[in-house]
This record gives C-alpha cells, structure tokens and sequence, in this order.
C-alpha cells in the first residue's frame, strides 16, 4: 500500500508541475511528462498480483506509453510530452509512432480481457463512425511537406498501416463496448479515448515518415519534334519573351521544400501571465486543461486495470 502512495503522490507532482509550466509558459521541471507515466507505470507494478492476461498486456502498454513520453521529452529537451504529439520524418519519430501503436494494442488486450464484455449490435458502427470522425479531424489538422521526387514504399507500409488499422478499429470498439456498459469497467473506456486520439495522430504522420518512402520512379522519355523541341526553347527565354524565367525544360524554377515543423497538437502559448504582454485566457488554459484531462484518463485506466484493495476508488 505504501509504494502504490508514493507513486500516486510522485506523479500528481510531476503532473501538476507539467500542466503548471504549460499555463504559465514555464519550463517548471524537465521531463516531467516522463517521470509522470513511469510513476504511473510503478504504481501498477505496486498492486498486488492477478493471473491473466490483462495484467501483463496492460504493464506492456503502460511501458510503452513512458516510453513515448520519454522519446518526446529527448526530443523536446525535456519540455515536450504530454504537449507534444509525435511528429517529424526521421527514426525517432518512427519510434514514437510505433511505441503508441504498441501501446493501444496492449492496453486494448488489457481492457478486453478484464471486462470480458460483448459488444451489441450498434456498437461495431459506433466503433467505426468513431475512427472516421476522429481521422477526418487528425487529417483536418495535420501539415506536412514532403518530398515531390518520394513516394510511399507500400511494401513496407503496407503490413503495418494494415496491422494499425486493425489495433484502432479493435481499441475503438472496446472503448465504445464499455463506455456503453456504464460498469465499473466504464473508467477504462474513458481512459481509452485519449489513447485511440494519440494513435491516430501518430497514424496519419506515418506514410509521410522519409524512412517509409522510396524514390519516384522517373518518367519515361518522350520523342520531341521539331514544334515542342521550338516551344520549349521559347519557354525558356522568358526574358526575351516578357515572361517569367524558366529552366531549361520549361519548367518553373522552385524554392526548396522547407522541412516539416515538428506535430505539435497541444501547443503552449508564448510569454508568462505575468508578463505584460501576456496572452489571453483560453489560448493559455486551453493547453493546460488538454494536458491535464490526457492525465486523468490515464489515471482512470490506471486505477481501472490495477485496482488496489479496499481502495480502490481513490489515487492519491
């Protein structure tokens, strides 16, 4: 009983130390979001032992989300999780997208085992009008520039948006059976919400990942003739002509793609209440109050997968 106190005690300051520095636009306590879930993480471990499978599947996905946490706040020096979501072309960005699909698959596997719930007849439409409304608002809200000479290489994205999709359609469904079943496994379902949201943004980003895309192939090369070899010339002596300047094949000449701004989907506003130019209100609370519901839920599955006897209904 008294480790599963520390834990809840060490991440309620890490939390509030996170939400805090967002609102006031503070760099409170560097890895905070981290140190938060692996509390949260330990707290689990802290509860006495249960045979089955929702135990281990739910410490597996546990894990993986201090895992994302950690590989955010590295690169975010510290300040990053839960403010920012996975986002960027490059391995680590791969990693953190990976850890959280691995994440909802256990976590599902958890809530699914412990609840043994079946869904009815409406839930499996319900699960799946979720999924679309939230991709079409992960889609809505993304940006991302890629390379106009890549493409994506299906033979390596192909399995795993497949085995992704699966997960998702699978989380959403249990999330949407027990939150519908208003039991006591109802906290889990909550609890799974912030997590199908976290998966999705990490899904939409993968097909634009450098590490899943191949080469374009290059067009085949056509047989010019005497008039289009004369209109390309024409095109590109744009001087002589009074129009703007060509390459060499006619073609505009374009700047470089800037590189992707890092997915930031929980963003902190700029400069501290204190401050005489500081923002207003909302902008500076909305940010803090996402962050601070994204880590109760977590303490809702928490406390959901992990009870503690005769206490069941209380972390702190």
């Amino acid at each position: 009983m008294r480790a599963e106190k520390w834990a809840s005690r060490v991440f309620l300051t890490a939390g509030a130390l996170q939400v805090g520095g967002l609102y006031l636009d503070l760099q409170l306590m560097p890895y905070a979001g981290t140190l938060a879930l692996t509390a949260l993480l330990a707290f689990a471990l802290a509860t006495p032992r249960v045979e089955g499978r929702s135990r281990r599947a739910g410490l597996i996905g546990l894990a993986s989300l201090a895992l994302t946490a950690g590989l955010v706040d590295a690169d975010t020096d510290g300040f990053g999780w839960p403010a920012e979501f996975p986002g960027g072309s490059d391995l680590n960005a791969l990693a953190e997208s990976g850890s959280l699909i691995l994440a909802a698959g256990a976590l599902t596997v958890a809530v699914l085992d412990r609840s043994r719930l079946r869904p009815r007849w409406w839930h499996p439409p319900a699960a799946i009008g979720a999924v679309l409304v939230l991709w079409a608002v992960c889609e809505h809200g993304r940006f991302s520039v890629v390379s106009r000479d890549t493409m994506p290489d299906l033979t390596a994205l192909g399995p795993l948006l497949a085995l992704s999709i699966v997960i998702v359609l699978a989380l959403s469904l249990v999330m949407t059976t027990t939150l519908a079943s208003r039991g006591p496994m109802t906290r889990a379902g909550a609890g799974l919400f912030p997590v199908l949201v976290l998966v999705l943004i990490a899904l939409v980003q993968i097909p634009d990942n450098d590490l899943l895309r191949k080469p374009r192939p290059a067009p085949p090369v056509a047989v010019l003739d005497r008039d289009s070899v004369l209109n390309l010339w024409q095109l590109s002596q744009g001087d002589a002509y009074g129009m703007p300047a060509r390459g060499s094949l006619g073609m505009a000449t374009l700047d470089p793609l800037p590189a992707p701004p890092k997915i930031a989907d929980i963003d902190a506003v700029t400069g501290s209440p204190f401050a005489e130019d500081r923002a207003d209100s909302w902008p500076r609370a909305k940010p803090a109050i996402l962050a601070a519901l994204l880590l109760l839920a977590m303490v809702a599955l928490a406390t959901s997968l992990f009870p503690v006897p005769d206490d069941s209904d209380r972390f702190a």
